[in-house]
């Protein structure tokens, strides 16, 4: 009979953990961070982040990351979809495997909320289709609670990447063919096209590779920076490439009171971090005796905050 032992999720945010010699880049490393890191969900298998954000939370070049992943998927031991943010440990929820086993149907039915919050795509749907074989096979009370907490993706809303990129290159194929039978015109104007189409994508790989810079700031919560990014978007006033870095680092700098810098911002409605108010906020702090919000406390406040079923602020 196989052995276990329990590995609290907080451990890779523990000071003492962080303080020792950390994670080289790779397989194996990676796949203990994927078993018992803080990306991990209530539901076995399941991870929510970008390539971007994991290596950044490990410390490590993206590149890196990339060739440790790669090693894994070899293995078909993970799977991901990096422009969705979701990355799926199939062994975590084999049919008939009593490992992972929920302990009633009530914990199943506890996935509904993570479950709405896994970015749609085609892997959720492979994901979903496992885990309704997974769930029936301990009952009819378990399906039923299957289904009622997870509903099935549609097909319709979510096209397959790699199906796109194939599109993608048939139709540049096409076009090349084309310019070649109608002659040079046609040709320098399929290269116009293609030098439009590359400037027009610029901005966006210059803001992912300023926001991966962003995320491995020494000492930043991610967590309350990604809270940060959401506000401003619903605001529409979205981080652009040239602030990120320094919004990254000025949260950063307020160590154990980055949750309460954009709480303060958030609850006054400001478009700006402003650290040096910070000082003059504990008086108005009351949630614990002691004049100061407990982390979770704070967190909370900030899930509220940028809760995407309240309407959006409107435009100052």
């Amino acid at each position: 009979m196989a052995r276990y032992r329990k590995v609290e999720v907080k451990t890779w945010k523990d000071d003492n953990f962080r303080g020792l010699t950390p994670i080289h880049p790779c397989g194996q490393g990676l796949w203990l961070w994927l078993l018992t890191g803080p990306r991990t969900t209530n539901i076995p298998g399941v991870l929510i982040g970008t390539d971007e954000v994991m290596a950044a939370e490990l410390r490590w070049p993206v590149k890196a990351f990339r060739e440790a992943f790669r090693e894994a998927s070899a293995k078909a031991m993970a799977k991901a979809d990096w422009e969705a943010g979701l990355v799926w440990l199939p062994n975590a929820s084999r049919p008939g495997d009593l490992r992972n086993k929920p302990e009633s149907p009530n914990v199943v039915i506890s996935w509904r909320d993570t479950w709405d919050e896994v970015p749609d795509c085609q892997l959720k749907l492979v994901i979903w289709q496992q885990l309704k074989a997974f769930a029936e096979g301990f009952g009819e009370g378990f399906a039923k609670a299957f289904i009622k907490a997870c509903r099935k993706p549609s097909p319709k809303a979510m096209p397959n990447q790699e199906q796109e990129q194939e599109q993608e290159q048939e139709q540049e194929q096409e076009q090349e063919q084309e310019g070649d039978a109608r002659g040079n015109k046609f040709e320098l104007i399929s290269r116009t096209l293609a030098k439009s189409k590359s400037k027009a994508n610029k901005p966006r790989k210059d803001l992912d590779h300023a926001r991966a810079l962003a995320l491995s700031t020494p000492g930043l919560d991610v967590a309350v920076f990604e809270r940060w990014e959401q506000y401003r978007r619903a605001k529409r006033k979205p981080l652009t490439v040239h602030s990120i870095e320094s919004v990254a680092r000025k949260i950063a700098g307020c160590g154990e009171r980055q949750a309460d810098l954009v709480r303060e911002s958030i609850d006054n409605d400001w478009q700006g971090l402003f650290p040096d108010r910070l000082n003059g906020r504990g008086n108005r702090m009351h949630a614990n005796g002691n004049g100061t919000q407990t982390h979770a406390q704070v967190m909370a406040a900030l899930d509220a905050a940028t809760d995407p079923s309240q309407p959006e602020w409107d435009e100052p």
